[in-house]
């Protein structure tokens, strides 16, 4: 990072670099690399046999781990960013995913220390139930929005079940992220 200092002599503004600053910005900057891509593939459909096309909840999934592991990563305001384009995307009513992911960032955020904790299938169990939770505050959200008429609840349940086995192969991707970034990120108050 760059740092402005006064030369004693001449009055002029130096800027000094700091290499580690640089290599922090780097580093962040593959964590949210990382989060563009869950993101993107957040936007794309699996086609499943005999159930149709999913759409595993990827962003989720980050959400999930980051507000555990790093939770100054993702910001609620990003957050919140995050599940309006989400909306927007995918032609959902607007504020849904918004609301979705910062209620279950909160949430996990709160249960923070009890879940460091856990074991990681623990982990896995915990967001299979926030993962289904999500899904029910979605399923149910859209048929009242859809003049009380509520879309199939099968798919639903096929894309909590994707989406908790895909689990397990997105964390080793954030677990890698989250050893890649400095130890002095770790910090939260």
């Amino acid at each position: 990072m760059a740092r402005r200092r006064k030369s004693r002599a001449s009055g002029i503004s130096e800027i000094s670099f700091s290499w580690r600053g640089l290599e922090t910005i780097i580093r962040l900057f593959v964590a949210y690399v990382l989060l563009g891509l869950l993101f993107l593939l957040n936007l794309t459909a699996l086609p499943i046999p005999h159930a149709g096309v999913i759409k595993p909840d990827f962003v989720l999934m980050a959400v999930y781990y980051w507000a555990i592991f790093r939770p100054r990563l993702i910001p609620t305001w990003l957050c919140f960013g995050a599940g309006i384009l989400l909306d927007v995307l995918s032609l959902t009513p607007p504020g849904l995913q918004a609301f979705i992911l910062v209620l279950a960032q909160s949430l996990v955020r709160d249960q923070r220390k009890f879940l460091m904790a856990q074991p990681y299938i623990s982990l896995w169990a915990i967001f299979g139930f926030v993962a289904m939770m999500a899904a029910g505050i979605q399923w149910g959200l859209f048929g009242l929005v859809n003049d009380m008429q509520w879309p199939a609840i099968m798919p639903v349940a096929i894309r909590v079940l994707v989406t908790l086995c895909l689990f397990p192969v997105v964390t080793m991707a954030l677990i890698g992220t989250h050893r890649f970034l400095s130890p002095a990120q770790n910090s939260y108050p």
